[in-house]
């Protein structure tokens, strides 16, 4: 909505964009059945600013985001939990606005994605959930910018789906049935056959 944040394809064709939208610090994008989520948040703005951010975002997340979800940016937040030295305010509420919507972070390592002369800092976050993110990391390539480029690679597995041995015959394929059964006798059953599973 304000241009401050973008998702691009870069290999059209090979990934298909059927969803998109936009709100102030962040825009999306669903590829492939995740939506991918491009934020950014300026310096220098009230903490009541940020935490109004952080509630756009998760209201678009709830709304829009499905079951899996990257979100990615520069928050320009500090927490330890990303390898940041200290923990800022930004980053405390950062922190909790994944937790309450269950995304698991990426960041790996003690690189600094910023920096500008002497100083550096981690602000660029990645959170993911229900995919799998693979070999996050801060790479060497200069970007002509402050920020350093981040490289991971996401895989996003297909739900599960039964397995049937079509080898067999229809009616040797394994499966429940309750149809025509006497309610009460399965309850029985069931009761008098507990089920074991082991932890471990």
């Amino acid at each position: 909505r304000d241009r401050k944040a973008a998702v691009e394809i870069t290999q059209r064709g090979k990934y298909v964009c059927s969803e998109k939208g936009s709100g102030t610090g962040f825009a999306w994008m669903r590829v492939e059945g995740t939506a991918i989520y491009s934020c950014y948040w300026r310096p220098g703005t009230s903490l009541a600013e940020f935490s109004s951010f952080l509630d756009d975002l998760s209201e678009s997340v709830r709304l829009f985001g499905g079951d899996k979800v990257v979100v990615c940016g520069d928050f320009n937040a500090w927490n330890v939990e990303w390898g940041s030295r200290v923990s800022s305010r930004r980053g405390t509420l950062l922190s909790d606005f994944a937790w309450s919507l269950g995304l698991v972070l990426a960041n790996r390592g003690s690189s600094p994605t910023f920096s500008r002369g002497e100083a550096s800092s981690i602000i660029d976050v990645t959170f993911f959930k229900s995919v799998e993110i693979r070999d996050w990391r801060v790479m060497e390539e200069d970007s002509l910018s402050d920020h350093r480029y981040i490289s991971f690679v996401m895989v996003s597995h297909p739900e599960p789906q039964a397995v049937v041995d079509l080898a067999l015959p229809a009616r040797f394929h394994p499966g429940w049935s309750v149809k025509g059964r006497d309610p009460l006798e399965f309850a029985g059953y069931v009761e008098s056959h507990p089920l074991n599973i082991e932890c471990g």
